[in-house]
């Protein structure tokens, strides 16, 4: 393990000693039990990034918060598992908290379901049973070192309320007040985001290739042999 590493889980704890040790342990638990971040295969989600389903924005909002851009719309469970999106999502959390203000600031995440048919929606509920959604609570809630600020839902397809009233239960107050779901109302989005860092996909006047941060990405999947020996670590 190296300072950067482990400086997450203090300052997301505040430098509390205790509480930083409990926020590793879960960690390592979360890895353990979710099968499908356990491990690392950049080659695997190449194609993903490729495609910019996942993304982080080069930009930070006003607030100095780092922005991950899901577009869960544009997900072909098809063409990339399930365990391939996670696997994505997860290790660009892990490239954004190496910051230093990030991991003061925060991070927002935005889940755009835009362009979501019938179909489509069909198969990602076929592919996501409830109990893979349920190991998705602890990333956002008490078991990665990151101050999840805000989550921000766009374009929600009509099965989300269903799925949303399932996981909730399971969501700490503090969190539950922190995912904001817009409809399919872009303007409610900005009141939060300004327009002028955001992609036209959500009503900004950026391109897409213009909002990501690329460098981010490079430096990632520059780092692939440094997360693969970080799989080596946990607790017994």
């Amino acid at each position: 393990m190296d300072d950067i590493f482990l400086l997450r889980f203090l300052r997301t704890r505040k430098f509390d000693l205790d509480s930083s040790i409990e926020l590793l342990k879960n960690y390592y638990e979360m890895k353990r039990i979710n099968e499908d971040i356990s491990g690392i295969n950049f080659a695997t989600i190449q194609p993903l990034f490729a495609k910019r389903i996942s993304i982080v924005l080069k930009e930070r909002d006003s607030e100095g918060r780092k922005i991950l851009y899901l577009r869960a719309g544009m997900w072909d469970a098809n063409e990339f598992s399930y365990g391939e999106l996670m696997m994505a999502a997860f290790y660009m959390m892990e490239e954004i908290t190496r910051s230093e203000e990030t991991q003061k600031n925060g991070v927002i995440a935005i889940l755009d379901n835009g362009g979501m048919g019938w179909k489509q929606t069909a198969k990602i509920v076929h592919h996501l049973p409830f109990k893979k959604i349920g190991k998705l609570v602890p990333f956002f809630q008490g078991s990665f070192p990151a101050r999840f600020k805000a989550i921000h839902v766009i374009n929600a397809p009509y099965v989300f309320d269903m799925v949303y009233a399932a996981v909730k239960v399971f969501l700490k107050d503090k969190l539950r007040k922190r995912i904001i779901v817009h409809g399919d109302n872009i303007a409610s989005l900005h009141k939060y985001v300004k327009p002028e860092i955001l992609p036209r996909s959500l009503g900004g006047v950026l391109t897409i290739e213009n909002a990501e941060d690329t460098q981010l990405m490079t430096d990632m999947l520059n780092r692939e042999e440094y997360y693969k020996n970080m799989t080596k670590y946990g607790f017994r």
